[in-house]
């Protein structure tokens, strides 16, 4: 549908808006920054409880330290598999 880093889909645009005045209006962000956006306020809200259930502890192991960039690939990791399973089962 759209482009994103590496080739993946990104789901479309998040929020087009259309514009009278020009035929090109604003495309909006794509699918996949928004649900990396919602993901990463949710991380980043209670950066410790999450991360201990999901993952935090895995990462401690491996030496991953909690930077802004950790956070960020988190988030758009499960931007790719709300996008995956989005896939998966369309809305109907």
């Amino acid at each position: 549908m759209g482009w994103a880093k590496g080739g993946a889909d990104d789901g479309g645009q998040a929020f087009p808006w259309p514009s009278a005045e020009t035929s090109m209006g604003c495309p909006g962000m794509s699918l996949r920054d928004w649900f990396a956006g919602q993901a990463l306020a949710g991380l980043l809200a209670n950066p410790s409880e999450p991360l201990m259930r999901c993952g935090g502890e895995e990462a401690k192991r491996l030496g991953e330290t909690f930077t802004h960039q950790t956070y960020s690939r988190w988030a758009f990791e499960a931007a790719d598999a709300m996008l995956a399973r989005r896939a998966k089962e369309p809305p109907s």
